[in-house]
């Protein structure tokens, strides 16, 4: 498949480096030419512009850090849209709005682009082990039609339709209000139960093994709080205005 791929960061480089590995013609473009290196000595082409990048593309996917700059790629001068030919899909993978994809696809929609959203949970480490978890919003054609691009970058049994245009952007950002719903949850817990006098390893220790281990998980990964790192530690002390832990 003939793909583009926008936006060469910590996540976008590793996902475009595993289309790249699947087999596909890749052409890629990112503000910083020196991300693209790895990916040209390996074969893939660049592009001077986001319009260039959609020129002879079945498919281009954007990864960028903020709606903004989203929509700036897709509708702004030299935009991506304007290189996209009737047929093609273009593909945001962007932690975004429903609100820009609307924007879009009132340009896209009489040119005849599909616009599919697909975001993704997993952080780097998934991006480069192509394990990551994907939300996509679209019509079931479309999404058919990308599949194996999206089998390239993510875990296939955790490659989801969630409905229409825009609800991947939605789950994505409901998952992300859940994470730092129990993110706060975590720090309020800990700061009252050391306050209260309680170890600061044996609360997180007691917590661990009763029904909070799911909300631990969620908010620690694999770290045990007794082990997080002293930035961190810092933060949650201050996490409202006063300090929690004592030194450790």
């Amino acid at each position: 498949m003939r793909v583009g791929f926008i936006g060469l960061g910590h996540m976008g480089g590793p996902m475009s480096a595993n289309i790249l590995a699947a087999g596909h013609d890749l052409v890629v473009h990112d503000v910083r030419a020196e991300a693209a290196a790895g990916l040209l000595a390996s074969g893939a082409a660049w592009a001077a512009s986001p319009r260039e990048t959609g020129a002879g593309r079945d498919v281009v996917i954007t990864m960028l850090p903020t709606p903004r700059h989203v929509a700036d790629v897709l509708l702004g001068q030299d935009g991506l849209l304007d290189g996209l030919a009737p047929g093609a899909v273009w593909v945001d993978m962007s932690t975004s709005v429903p609100e820009v994809a609307e924007r879009v696809m009132a340009v896209a929609g009489p040119r005849q682009v599909a616009v599919v959203d697909a975001p993704v949970s997993g952080m780097a480490a998934g991006a480069k082990a192509g394990s990551l978890q994907i939300f996509v919003g679209g019509a079931a054609a479309d999404y058919q039609r990308i599949r194996p691009l999206l089998e390239a970058m993510g875990d296939p049994g955790r490659i989801l339709h969630v409905g229409g245009n825009g609800a991947g952007y939605t789950v994505k950002l409901m998952i992300n209000l859940l994470w730092f719903g129990h993110l706060a949850a975590t720090a309020e817990v800990l700061t009252v139960g050391v306050r209260a006098g309680v170890d600061l390893a044996m609360l997180a220790t007691s917590s661990s093994v009763t029904c909070c281990q799911c909300l631990s998980a969620v908010t620690m990964t694999t770290r045990s709080p007794w082990r997080w790192p002293a930035r961190t530690l810092a933060w949650l002390s201050t996490w409202r205005g006063k300090q929690a832990f004592p030194p450790r």
